[in-house]
């Protein structure tokens, strides 16, 4: 989980898209190189104020962008 300041949403698709290309990456572990992959989910939490409610919303845009195969 990542917890940012909202800065809008523009800003955050930018943000996403960053930590996208970086696991995209080939790691290297031990000399061997391994693809990553990874699904995201955005929530806007302002408005939610239960650790446990803000995972549920994020879990269901990462699925819904997966259902779209976005991601």
């Amino acid at each position: 989980m990542i917890l940012m300041p909202y800065t809008g949403e523009v800003s955050i698709g930018r943000k996403l898209e960053m930590v996208n290309a970086e696991f995209a990456k080939p790691a290297d572990i031990d000399g061997r190189q391994y693809d990553i992959g990874i699904s995201c989910g955005t929530c806007i939490f302002s408005d939610i104020k239960d650790s446990t409610k803000l995972m549920q919303k994020a879990d269901e845009a990462m699925y819904k962008t997966k259902k779209a195969k976005k991601n």
